[in-house]
């Protein structure tokens, strides 16, 4: 989008009222410029107790909301006229532009705990030895990308990335319990 104006000083931004530029652009890169991945497993209790966890970062990866563009003219910016020029510019554009993000996120792919029941415990049960352990995956998202997920991609053509808003991955979590005899 080159600009607008309100020329007939309605309020309200109308197709003829904008700019929109003929050329593509460079919008960004679909792949993260930076990746970190964090995975770390501590114990406590002489071993009996352990904790692993693993986090990954992705920053500055374009990704294209298609959601937010299909939805744009049901938002309040678009119908109400009381809504400011900038509010209306913000939803205006029908292009794929509009709804491009450089994202940034952090995510919490897994965390599991695990406790080894003493052996007095297990052999009471048994077992010569066991443990409960708890699993979950998908557990946290934090990120600044204005859809579900930046990493649900519809298509990918090129270098394009569209977000079509199919849901994420669900957060899964299991228990388990290990016995040896």
């Amino acid at each position: 989008m080159l600009g607008y104006t309100d020329a007939n000083g309605n309020g309200v931004l109308e197709e003829g009222e904008v700019l929109l530029g003929d050329t593509a652009v460079y919008v960004g890169s679909t792949l993260p410029k930076y990746t970190a991945s964090l995975q770390n497993t501590f114990s406590l209790l002489r071993g009996l107790l352990s904790v692993s966890v693993s986090l990954l970062y992705e920053d500055g990866m374009t990704q294209f909301n298609e959601v937010k563009r299909r939805l744009a003219p049901f938002s309040w910016a678009w119908n109400d006229p009381s809504s400011t020029i900038e509010d209306q510019v913000a939803v205006f554009d029908r292009t794929p532009f509009t709804s491009v993000q450089t994202v940034n996120s952090l995510r919490l792919n897994s965390l599991s705990v695990r406790f080894a029941l003493p052996s007095q415990v297990a052999r009471r049960l048994g077992a010569q030895a066991m443990s409960i352990q708890v699993q979950g995956t998908n557990l946290g998202l934090w990120t600044n990308y204005s859809g579900l997920d930046p990493n649900v991609t519809g298509r990918l053509a090129g270098s394009d990335v569209t977000d079509p808003g199919r849901p994420p991955r669900p957060r899964v979590w299991q228990v388990r319990v290990d016995a040896s005899y």
